[in-house]
């Protein structure tokens, strides 16, 4: 990353448009990272809060902007943004302290959970790891293989 600049993006409901123009503005601006506070949301969790976080993550993933390790001790493995968000937010609701977003994509293959586990495991400050697979296009079985290598 060229860049030490990583604007927060204050979620609270707004129109799509204004998510959309904000998160372009960024870019342009030649910033290719942003940090997310959802919680002054009035929907906060609630269908329009997954709304507004879905449209957040396709501009990212549009600008090619990354996202970052978080500041905990849980690595958290799920397949699909709104799966991996949710583990997140249950674990912080818990008192847990996620390590990372790690999101392995909704048609997950045994390598790919291989090469995502890995990457938790040569994490040092992850001390335990939570996965979730949700097996609407995925092939439970093929992932458990993968993460038994």
């Amino acid at each position: 990353m060229d860049n030490h600049i990583f604007p927060f993006l204050w979620m609270r409901g707004e129109e799509e448009s204004i998510l959309r123009r904000e998160l372009a503005k960024i870019r342009e601006c030649g910033i290719k990272a942003v940090c997310l506070e959802a919680r002054p949301h009035d929907d906060f969790c609630g269908p329009l809060w997954w709304r507004d976080m879905d449209i957040v993550l396709d501009e990212a993933q549009k600008y090619g902007m990354c996202y970052f390790r978080m500041d905990g001790n849980i690595g958290v493995l799920a397949n699909g943004a709104g799966l991996t968000m949710r583990c997140i937010d249950y674990l912080r609701h818990r008192g847990g302290r996620p390590a990372n977003y790690l999101d392995m994509g909704g048609s997950v293959h045994d390598q790919r959970a291989e090469k995502a586990l890995t990457l938790l495991y040569d994490d040092p400050r992850v001390d335990a790891v939570i996965v979730n697979v949700y097996g609407g296009k995925t092939h439970c079985d093929k992932v458990a293989e993968g993460l038994l290598r």
